[in-house]
Parts: C-alpha cells; structure tokens; sequence
C-alpha cells in the first residue's frame, strides 16, 4: 500500500511524506470490495476510491458475484466523477484529480481521487433564496422563522385549552420543529434537504433529454451486477438484521412485534430487492447516486453543502428516486411528511428553468408513494450498523430507528390502502 500511495500522491500533485491518510469507515457499506480513504496534503482534502482487480491469467476460477460487483461500482463512480468534471455539471462530489492503476503481480490496484473543492467556490448555493434565508431583508420571513412562530403560537394555543397539557411551554427545545438539529450527523433538515434538491436538478438537467450510448448501456450492465449482488446480500443477512433491530436493540422501537409484522407482509411478495424497486412509469431516467443518505453528505460549519460521497451505487434510475430515498432514510417522519411536496417542488422548478420537461410534479410524488418498501429495505444494513456502532450516541440511533420504524409503518398503509391522505394538488399542498 506504500507504493500505492506513493503513485497516488504522485498523480495528484502532492508530497508522499506530507500527506495524511486514514480510512474512512461508513455504515452502509454496499459493495464491501471498494474501499475509501480520506487524504489530506498542502491544506486540501481528498478522497480517494480503491479496488483491486485480478490480471487475467491462464487458470481463472470464476469470479465472485461480490468482486464483480465492486469492480461495477468503482468504474461506474469513475464514470460519474469524470461526466460531472468534463461536463462541467454543478454538483459538489469532489473534482476528479486523477486515475491510477498500479499493478502489483497478478493484481491490479485501481484508485480514483477527488478533491473537495473550496466551499466558497461556485458549487453551493450563495443566493440565501433557495432554502429560506434572506438575510438582508429585515421585514422578510423565512420559512424557519415561520416554523417557529407557529410551535410558539401552538403552544399559547394550547394553554388556552383545558383538555390539553403542554410540558414545556414557555420555549422551543427538541429542534426539530424547524428542520433543525444541530446534534444529530445522520438527520437532514430542511435546509440542508433544499440544498440538495438543487444540487440534484443541475446533475439530471445535463441528462436530458435521454439519450441511449454506449457508455450508458454500460453503465446499466454494471448495475446490473450490483443490484444483484445487493439483492443476494440483503436475502442472505435479512434474519439477522430484524434479530439485531427487534431483539437486541428493541428498546429503540416504540412496537417491535407491529413493526415485524408490517415488514413481513411488505418482505413476503418480494422476489428480490430489485423488484421492490417502483417502475419510473412517465419519469425519465437520470444519472442516481443509489444511495443518497445524510451519511454521504458533508456540509461546512455554515451549513453549506460541500461534498456528496461514495458513488458506487451509480446508475441511471428515476428522477425522483435519489431524492425519496434521501427524505425517507433521512429526515424526521414529521418533517418529511410536512415537507417532501415542497422539496420535489424545489427540485422541479429549478429543474423545468434549465430543460422542457415531459413530466409533473405529481409523477414525482406518485413514484415517492410507491417507494418506501425499496426505501425500507435497502437502509436495514446500514441501520443495522448504526445500533451496534460503539460511534454514535443513544439519541442519534434513536432517531434514526424512528425515522426508519416510522417508513415501514407508512409502507404498509400504503401497500394496504390505510394510508391517510387529502389528496391535495402537489401545487399548493403544504402537507401530506
């Protein structure tokens, strides 16, 4: 690995003798033959991106499903970092540096590096209009602002009534009545989600109209390769999963046996993960992330989004699919519930500024619907990680158990028909 490392800093401009390195560990590790470090040299960050390839010899056995896949997934990612740098696409995931292949006997040793790029640069939003900050106008409310008058106001309200009986009202405490929780690494506030969503717009804007390529067709056959390998994983662990969420940390969960039963009548007519996976029906396919989680976002100490990580799980997928994931793995089920209209309305109309577009915003809340089972069951590993990591605090694993409980719980009203809605236009609806 020294010699790795060498050609690495090498290809990047660096000294070898000035450059930190450690590996980043990640709790949703999807192909576990694709490894991550964090670099840092001359007061830039990097991230580097590392698989080993066999060079074909004269006696092969067959390759794993798990080596393919990960080998997949590194050439799709470098596919990505490549498109978003030569195509010029506004989205932070770091500029691609460099490609390196290292041969060392029969194995090859192939890395790509990015760098995280300054945050004051071009990549993030500076406006302040796009997630409710408008700081210079003294008589302008934000929508953070307007959350909190409204708890403040609830709780004036409450103390009016005599059925009622607030415990703390006189101030706001839990933060999550405005999207925020400062605490909290692995939960996205509304902000943040804003943010995102228009990061997103400008990558899938540069994917349409869809075309049809080679390298297209080339990337869809890699995934291929992943989704199966995922597939084969999450059947393969599925049991121990639900024994270590249910049993072992079952104190998280507000109903363990409701929400076993709830997920094993969503799991019983699954064929595989894939076929959880809603049809894109109208919506044209975009260039996903494929995994797009709080845990693969970085913001900066002012709370500008800097960098999107681990790209492995690339493809072309639904326009909507990054951003269901994103609200429903992500943010606090009352804030996705009262938000996530208002999240794909930002995305839309940032997007339909930049392309003519051929569908609407009630296919992107129709797709979000139909999502959660896929949603439910491609996060359980990473879940699973989060309660037996000795890394974050009780409260933190708290809130992501609710946030997952709470997705399995509207899954099955979905798929049951229990779901409650007012089915109101995704135009004007604040709520859902």
């Amino acid at each position: 690995m020294v010699d790795t490392g060498r050609r690495l800093a090498e290809a990047i401009g660096e000294d070898f003798e000035s450059v930190r390195f450690a590996a980043e560990h990640k709790l949703a590790v999807t192909l576990p033959g694709l490894r991550t470090l964090k670099m840092e040299g001359d007061g830039k960050e990097y991230t580097a991106y590392l698989t080993e390839e066999e060079v074909p010899g004269a006696e092969e056995e067959e390759p794993s499903l798990e080596y393919l896949a990960s080998l997949a997934g590194f050439y799709n990612a470098r596919y990505a970092f490549e498109k978003i740098k030569f195509e010029k696409i506004r989205i932070p995931v770091g500029q691609f540096r460099a490609f390196v292949r290292i041969q060392e006997g029969r194995i090859n040793r192939n890395v790509v590096a990015t760098i995280i790029e300054d945050p004051t640069e071009k990549h993030h939003l500076t406006n302040g209009d796009t997630n409710g900050h408008i700081k210079s106008d003294p008589l302008t409310l934000t929508i953070e602002q307007a959350y909190q008058v409204a708890e403040a106001f609830s709780q004036l309200h409450a103390n009016c009534l005599p059925e009622t009986n607030p415990t703390e009202k006189h101030h706001l405490t839990n933060g999550d009545t405005n999207g925020h929780i400062k605490s909290d690494p692995l939960t996205l506030t509304i902000e943040q989600a804003y943010q995102v969503a228009e990061a997103f717009s400008q990558l899938h804007a540069n994917c349409l109209p869809e075309t049809n390529n080679e390298i297209r067709e080339t990337v869809d056959e890699n995934y291929t390769l992943i989704s199966k390998f995922l597939s084969e994983n999450f059947y393969e662990n599925v049991n121990y999963f639900l024994e270590t969420l249910l049993e072992k940390h079952g104190n998280f969960f507000k109903n363990t046996d409701g929400t076993f039963e709830k997920f094993s009548a969503l799991y019983k007519d699954t064929e595989s993960l894939q076929s959880a996976m809603p049809d894109t029906g109208i919506l044209p396919k975009v260039l996903c992330h494929g995994n797009l989680c709080m845990e693969n976002l970085e913001f900066d100490s002012k709370g500008n989004l800097i960098s999107i990580k681990n790209w492995e799980n690339v493809h072309y997928g639904s326009v909507a699919e990054d951003l269901a994931f994103l609200m429903i793995t992500s943010l606090p089920a009352k804030q996705r519930r009262n938000n996530y209209l208002k999240i794909f309305r930002h995305y839309f109309y940032t997007l339909v500024d930049i392309r003519s577009l051929k569908f609407k915003l009630s296919d992107l809340k129709a797709f979000y619907k139909v999502f959660f089972k896929y949603a439910i069951f491609f996060s359980m590993s990473a879940l699973t990680n989060l309660v037996n990591s000795a890394d974050f605090s009780h409260d933190v694993k708290s809130a992501a158990v609710a946030r997952w409980e709470e997705a399995v719980n509207e899954a099955y009203d979905l798929e049951t028909g229990a779901f409650i809605s007012d089915d109101e236009s995704p135009l004007t609806a604040q709520n859902s």
